[in-house]
């Protein structure tokens, strides 16, 4: 059985979480809980707290998407 990484488990959920629920619904515990994690104070402990996590997740999304945009734009 492969092994996930319980930092990408929670990006992986907390992303969900904020297309399902928003920002203000968000909560590190069913993040924690939902990722797979028994200690609900994972997310602290990984990603220090609840903006680092949002940081995170946005940063994958603003990756994702300058990374498809490279494939839209034409070569010079």
């Amino acid at each position: 059985m492969a092994s996930v990484d319980p930092k990408s488990a929670m990006v992986d959920v907390a992303e969900r979480l904020l297309g399902t629920h928003g920002v203000d619904a968000m909560s590190l515990r069913d993040v924690a809980i939902i990722a797979g994690q028994r200690n609900t104070s994972a997310v602290q402990y990984h990603f220090g707290g609840r903006d680092q996590l949002l940081i995170e997740v946005f940063r994958r999304r603003v990756m994702a998407m300058a990374e498809a945009r490279s494939f839209l734009s034409p070569p010079r």
